[in-house]
């Protein structure tokens, strides 16, 4: 049953697919942050799981745009793009060397969601575009969208793709899965600012400390309330590595001793949190 719904992998690119829009009801979506080395899952509208991933190099930037996720590739071959940086490379079957890894879920063209062998690049711009997960996390995501774009394909099934790490095989998505790309240096998640290194030096002039204002804004926090000042120093602290503050910690004191839009501030004042490096 298996290599019945298979078609032959050869590594050739296929057509860029046509960018579709998210949707709250989306069954399941992905959804990348560039600066936050980040990939999350979306389903049904509710964050689940996030993945650590590394990012196209600066020469080399992974595009923000919205694509479609249409076929995965099990255990796949690596043949080397017709680009200069690849001049030199050979043909890699599957494999602990192949700089695909395990598995690749296909955006279109040259773009790819991948397993790699090198986790050391996770977290940093260290791909020619690509979008790396380590092994162990490029299965976790595959299982899970063909368990929801590929309901035909079994656990069965993937368990013997994922025990055989040199049986090739590419799927057909049922139904493709939107990702969206995008490059977001401030956000609010779960209460808290983050502010992200520029990697791609895509901010000019005072544009992060508007951005991080904006992803305030969004999350119901008016300008008029945050301390601006202490705005402006994390956005400094964040050049280097991503910077985090609870968001009670950024907003100007009331009048009755308490922070406004907020209860009242903990005891012990929250500093910086380091949660990354460019």
């Amino acid at each position: 049953m298996l290599a019945l719904w298979a078609v032959g992998d050869a590594g050739r690119d296929v057509p860029p697919a046509r960018p579709i829009p998210t949707s709250p009801d989306a069954e399941l979506e992905l959804l990348l942050n560039i600066p936050a080395y980040r990939l999350d899952v979306v389903e049904r509208g509710a964050r689940g799981r996030s993945y650590r991933v590394a990012i196209g190099m600066p020469e080399f930037p992974t595009p923000t745009e919205r694509f479609t996720i249409a076929k995965v590739t099990w255990n796949p071959w690596w043949i080397p793009p017709d680009r200069e940086w690849a001049r030199n490379e050979t043909i890699t079957p599957p494999g602990p060397k192949n700089p695909m890894g395990r598995v690749k879920l296909h955006a279109g063209g040259l773009l790819f969601l991948h397993g790699t062998p090198d986790t050391a690049s996770l977290g940093r711009a260290a791909s020619h575009g690509c979008v790396r997960l380590s092994n162990a996390d490029a299965i976790e995501l595959a299982r899970a969208v063909q368990a929801r774009a590929s309901p035909r394909l079994t656990p069965k099934d993937l368990d013997l793709l994922e025990r055989n790490p040199s049986l090739t095989r590419t799927f057909v998505l049922d139904d493709p899965v939107p990702l969206t790309i995008v490059y977001e240096v401030a956000e609010v998640r779960d209460g808290t600012l983050l502010i992200h290194p520029d990697v791609y030096r895509r901010m000019r002039g005072g544009a992060t400390l508007a951005e991080a204002e904006g992803a305030l804004e969004r999350a119901g926090i008016p300008a008029s309330s945050v301390d601006t000042d202490r705005l402006a120093e994390l956005v400094r602290a964040s050049r280097r590595e991503t910077v985090a503050v609870p968001i009670d910690a950024l907003l100007l004191p009331r009048g009755d001793g308490g922070t406004a839009l907020s209860s009242p501030a903990p005891a012990d004042p929250v500093g910086i949190s380091r949660v990354g490096a460019c």
